[in-house]
Formats: structure tokens, sequence, C-alpha cells
């Protein structure tokens, strides 16, 4: 399972059966759930549906939902192949996807004095491409007065979700513990890394806001 802003579907002419033991693996900077995680979406919000829906504010349809839309399609095409599907405009396509990564990214000039703070990078990983990074709130959002840059952090999208879930924490002396539910590698080698902190003090994150979160330990 991967959480993509924007993922670039396949070319046609893919030999599938050639390569599917290496789709699950990773996608560029980005590697799946382990099922411990999954499980534990589904306890703490109910379905990998809910937790979607909540986080990003995305609505996702069940599977058998999809799958029976995806049968019809199959039967219309097979009656009619040559049938062109109703068009909608490329600006509205655009339009509705740069509001879901908007939303999905944080408040605009909340994200903004972040991204300015932190020097446009993932406070983690490093990671500069701006287009991934999140205003993750470090005490939950709410109303302005949590919209500070001293109860943020910037980060990947995929450590957001982390950060959100207490798979991935900040510890008060701005170390990160890496919770042992999550067991790729890719994750596993940030325990115990140092923070990368903004250049001014004054925009560290606070230490009393990063005491109060409870990390996960499992």
């Amino acid at each position: 399972m991967y959480f993509l802003s924007a993922p670039t579907p396949l070319s046609g002419g893919i030999p599938l059966d050639d390569v599917a033991d290496d789709l699950h693996r990773r996608y560029f900077g980005f590697v799946p759930f382990p099922p411990k995680t999954l499980r534990q979406l589904e306890e703490k919000y109910g379905s990998v549906e809910q937790f979607v829906e909540r986080r990003f504010g995305v609505a996702v349809e069940p599977l058998h939902v999809r799958l029976a839309e995806l049968e019809q399609a199959r039967d219309e095409e097979e009656k009619d192949p040559d049938s062109t599907p109703p068009s909608i405009s490329a600006e509205d396509a655009r339009d509705k996807v740069y509001r879901e990564i908007v939303r999905r990214q944080g408040q605009p000039k909340f994200r903004k004095k972040l991204i300015e703070a932190y020097g446009g990078r993932c406070a983690i990983t490093g990671c500069s491409v701006e287009e991934v990074l999140e205003a993750a709130h470090i005490i939950p959002y709410n109303g302005e007065s949590t919209n500070v840059v001293t109860n943020g952090v910037l980060l990947r999208a995929d450590l957001h979700t982390l950060f959100d879930l207490g798979l991935v924490n900040i510890n008060p002396d701005y170390t990160i513990s890496v919770s042992a539910a999550l067991d790729a590698e890719d994750y596993r080698q940030l325990d115990g890394q140092k923070l990368k902190l903004p250049r001014e003090r004054k925009e560290w994150p606070s230490a009393e806001a990063l005491s109060s979160r409870q990390p996960n330990r499992e």
C-alpha cells in the first residue's frame, strides 16, 4: 500500500506478469506499509479507507463497488469498443488535483512558514522535493493558535502519516524514534538520528509539545 500525491499511470504494453513480483517493493522514495501497520490502521480507524478519508480528506469507495464499476466498464467496452467516454476538461481535472494536494499538504500559510524555517527540506530525511513536503502539527490542529512554527515540523508525506500514527516520533531532545512495529529498513535506519532543525532557534519545535505526544512503543 502506497500513499502518493500524483502517481503516474503505467503505459500500455508492459508484461505485468514479468514485473508483478517487484511492484510492491517501492516507488522511488516510498515503500509499502507492512501488514502490522495496516492492522493498526484498521484497529484505529475501522478500515484503511476510513483512514485515507479522515487523514487526506479523500473518500475511498469500497473495493466491491470499484470492482463492480470496473466490470461494468469492461462490459460496455465489449459491447461498443469504439464508444467515447464522457469527457471532462483538462482544466477542471487539474483544478481538482491541485485542491486535493493542497488539502493533504496542510494549511497553506502554515506550510509556507515551515518551508521557510526548514529551508524547504524534510526535517527527518532532508528531502527537498517541495511537492511532497507537508506541514505536520505536533499538537493537533485546533485553530490558528496551533498554526505556529514551533508547533510544526516539515515532513515528507509518508513520514507525516507515520508521525500522526505514532510510528515515527520526535523526542524532546530532537532525536528520532521509530516504532518496532515499523520494520521496513528505509524507516528503521532513521531511528536515533537527529532532527534537521531550523537555523533560527526560536523556530525549533517546542520540546514541551513533543513531550505531550504519546509514542507507540509496540
